[in-house]
């Protein structure tokens, strides 16, 4: 699901793909680091 919201934004923000890719994978890493604080 995420990986396809992902996708999502790369495609509407082909000017800034790179951008848009790497806040994706960093917004997704933050999720999990949180996920994984608040199981803790």
């Amino acid at each position: 699901m995420k990986a396809e919201l992902c996708s999502g934004k790369i495609l509407r923000q082909e000017n800034h793909f790179i951008f848009a890719f790497i806040s994706c994978c960093f917004i997704d890493f933050l999720h999990l680091f949180f996920l994984q604080d608040n199981s803790l």
